[in-house]
């Protein structure tokens, strides 16, 4: 739901980024096809370093939202490193 993403939102911005997840793994059970969920929860794990996860989100969120700029940026980051 909206208000899980934007507990994680204030979570990730206070650098609680596993529970900053966790949150927006609550709001992709009601949401599962919402572009910036996804890309959310691919930023929260680039933060606390699960690749493969970040990487599989953003690419997601990218096929459901092709103009979030945003999160192609944060695969091509997340992707090379």
């Amino acid at each position: 739901m909206k208000a899980d993403i934007g507990r994680g939102l204030v979570l990730e911005a206070a650098g609680r980024h596993e529970e900053a997840s966790a949150a927006f793994e609550a709001a992709l059970g009601a949401l599962t096809n919402d572009g910036t969920a996804l890309y959310n929860r691919g930023l929260a794990f680039v933060n606390f370093e699960p690749w493969d996860r970040a990487v599989s989100d953003l690419r997601r969120a990218i096929d459901l939202t092709p103009s979030l700029v945003e999160a192609q940026n944060a695969l091509a980051w997340a992707a090379g490193v």
